[in-house]
């Protein structure tokens, strides 16, 4: 009878790293959907009216306002 550590020897270590990459890789993808699916970013914003009013010179010519 095979124990669990002879049945890991007989695993060959590129079928492990294989095995890594398509985790990682399934696991980048995930966060990537929940991230999109979770952002709030592209929502609509609020549109705001700035007003500026003021007044200027050149030098020492008259006041003009904006």
């Amino acid at each position: 009878m095979l124990t669990f550590k002879d049945k890991l020897k007989n695993i060959k270590k590129s079928h492990l790293l294989i095995a890594g990459v398509v985790l990682l890789i399934l696991l980048f993808i995930s966060l990537l959907w929940f991230n999109d699916s979770t952002s709030v970013q592209a929502e609509q914003t609020l549109r705001i009216e700035v007003y500026f009013e003021g007044e200027y010179r050149i030098a020492d010519g008259p006041w003009m306002t904006y």
